[in-house]
């Protein structure tokens, strides 16, 4: 009688490209979905790995488990410090609810609460979705759906998997081994009520012992860090540990009636990650975060309602003064479907109240308030036509002027294929550090806001139901204010405006031959500071050229599945006030086979960088070598 999740229709469906539920060939803007079964298959360890499935994203490793993640993006660092090596302009969603952290001016991915264990599927929108989802989106959105249960019966799943690095085993060494486990158990009472309780715990080794020197220019053992910063032992004890996380979650599900359902989520993280952030010394800070979440999905017949409330401690830096902080965030979202005549209108508001106390003065708070309201539009003139028009409004408490963004895009059907075309505009608040040792961010008044322009064309098809492929070109142009730090006086800043230019395209073909598939993307971009700039080099700082191959084999009756994963990128280059630093080209083969033992109960191996190529993915990171990894999955 209760059916929470509809079947699998025959090709991925997506909401977040335009808040309607539609296959995602259709959709009027770029956008990929990346299903459960995809990343299980794949052997990703994380959130950011999997992304590495999606064209048009450019994902780096820092340190084992911490990565940076790019749609469509330049690296540039405008002002030469590793505080400022993270993307400020990508927003992570899960569930309706943003995840950005506006002190920090991004995401830190070890704090989201779910683990690829507890995922449905992820929607990456690579148009920039300010419009829907707030500022933070200036460059595009991913958005995280967890899983929910259909069936009253009692379910177990469990996974393990430990393994080390290539340098480790060949050493016969038993220190570095890593553990990755998490499990849930899920059911049902009647025909309304479902639950699913999940856990996770990640220990990840570092793959190497020794840190970078920033004015020194070279590496040192961590048994010597206490001669070159006296501190040592507060900012950098952890000197084996790449991150480590625990998790629970606590889903659920409430159906009134036909046309009412509530889904709530408490959750529980605690987390410490090892990764490029200072410029004192030493590349390599230490931060850890201790926070609890509840959310409330409402949908009452054609509205929907999301709350979530956010409470913990977060400490951005350890050792480092004035970068610990409470964090107490409070987000409500309501928006409603009508229909007026011909047009499908989507009108909806919202809040955020975000506060951070510093532990340090415990009577201060520095707060971000947003009040926002956005309005769709979408018709069809004819059958094979389709418009759809959008507009927001943002007002931060602590800016002088309101914020306006917009989106058009349009599609067309031909025989059996997708045109489409989008021009979106995005206005966001200036984020700027005050400090140069200290992550803090805050909203700069009397400043022009930073924007974006994108014009995008696509098209999309699915041939002969076996192949499906698209094709997106686009052009990115804007700007965006940020803090400039003279010499290592934290007093003497300045705000710059620096401008940037992207062109390029993506294109992803995906084939399904029997037991066989086949999937394949690339993306070719050209970045600069103006147009002119395209036609000639552009930023060195961010790859021209990256994508991704997979092939994936079922057989054995579906009990024998072989996935093997190539992703790969150009070399470009990242100007630090230390040295130019030269990340070379690199192809990564990620392998996993599994073998079903009996039912939905598995063994696997899981080879990640097979090929060993052990270069450096970001400036002053650490090595990524092969990681080996063995492991077991049941299911009760």
């Amino acid at each position: 009688m209760l059916n929470l999740q509809p079947k699998k229709p025959k090709s991925p469906q997506i909401y977040s490209a335009s808040k309607v539920q539609e296959d995602y060939l259709s959709t009027p803007i770029a956008a990929t979905v990346i299903s459960q079964q995809m990343i299980e298959q794949s052997g990703a360890l994380n959130i950011p790995e999997v992304l590495r499935l999606a064209p048009g994203l450019w994902v780096t490793q820092k340190t084992n488990g911490n990565y940076e993640v790019y749609i469509r993006q330049n690296n540039t660092i405008t002002s030469g410090l590793l505080q400022d090596s993270k993307n400020t302009q990508l927003l992570v969603v899960i569930d309706h609810v943003p995840q950005y952290d506006y002190l920090f001016a991004g995401i830190t991915w070890e704090t989201l609460p779910v683990t690829i264990h507890d995922i449905e599927r992820i929607e990456v929108v690579k148009t920039p979705s300010v419009v829907f989802y707030g500022n933070a989106a200036i460059s595009g959105v991913i958005h995280i759906f967890t899983k929910r249960i259909s069936s009253q019966k009692f379910r177990f799943s469990w996974q393990s998997q430990t393994g080390a690095a290539a340098f480790n085993l060949q050493n016969g060494g038993t220190q570095g081994f890593s553990y990755l486990h998490q499990g849930s158990v899920s059911g049902g009472l009647g025909d309304k009520f479902r639950f699913r309780l999940s856990g996770h715990y990640y220990f990840l080794k570092r793959f190497q012992e020794d840190y970078y020197l920033l004015f020194d220019n070279r590496l040192v053992p961590s048994d010597s860090l206490l001669d070159f910063k006296s501190n040592a032992f507060e900012t950098n004890l952890n000197t084996k540990k790449g991150q480590e996380r625990f998790g629970l979650n606590a889903f659920t599900t409430y159906v009134f009636g036909k046309k009412a359902v509530v889904h709530t989520n408490l959750a529980y993280q605690q987390s410490f990650a090892q990764t490029i952030q200072t410029d004192d010394t030493l590349a390599l800070a230490q931060r850890t975060a201790n926070t609890l979440m509840a959310q409330v999905n409402a949908l009452v017949d054609k509205l929907h309602v999301t709350a979530s409330y956010h409470i913990g401690e977060r400490d951005y830096a350890q050792g480092y003064a004035d970068n610990q902080f409470s964090l107490n965030q409070f987000q409500v979202l309501a928006d409603y479907k009508l229909r007026y005549r011909e047009i499908d209108i989507q009108p909806g508001v919202g809040l955020l109240w975000s506060h951070y106390t510093p532990n340090q003065v415990p009577d201060s708070s520095i707060g971000f308030t947003n009040y926002y309201a956005f309005v769709k539009t979408n018709l069809n003139p004819v059958s094979k036509l389709r418009i759809m028009a959008s507009l927001r409004g943002d007002f931060f408490t602590q800016a002088d002027q309101p914020l306006l963004s917009y989106q058009v895009s349009s599609t067309y059907k031909i025989a059996g294929q997708i045109i489409r075309g989008s021009y979106t505009y995005n206005e966001a608040p200036v984020l700027a550090r005050q400090l140069r040792q200290n992550i803090q961010h805050t909203i700069l008044p009397q400043v022009s806001p930073n924007n974006s322009s994108t014009i995008e064309l696509g098209w999309s098809a699915n041939i002969q139901s076996k192949i499906n492929a698209s094709l997106a070109l686009f052009l990115n142009q804007g700007g965006y204010q940020y803090a400039d730090f003279e010499g290592a006086n934290p007093a003497s800043t300045r705000i710059d405006a620096f401008n940037f230019a992207q062109a390029g395209l993506s294109t992803e073909v995906s084939v399904r031959w029997s037991k066989l598939g086949i999937r394949g993307f690339v993306t070719l971009q050209r970045s600069g500071q103006t147009l002119n700039d395209l036609s000639q080099q552009g930023f060195s700082s961010t790859p021209q050229f990256y994508g991704g191959l997979q092939f994936n084999y079922e057989g054995l009756l579906g009990r024998l599945n072989l996935n093997t994963q190539l992703y790969f990128y150009e070399n470009y280059t990242i100007d630090t006030p230390y040295q130019v630093v030269a990340i070379p080209a690199k192809m990564l083969l990620n392998l996993k086979v599994s073998y079903k033992v009996w039912k939905e109960n598995s063994i696997f191996l899981n080879v990640r960088n097979a090929l060993n190529n052990t270069s450096q993915e970001f400036v002053f990171a650490d090595q990524i070598p092969a990681f080996y990894l063995i492991g077991l999955q049941f299911t009760l």
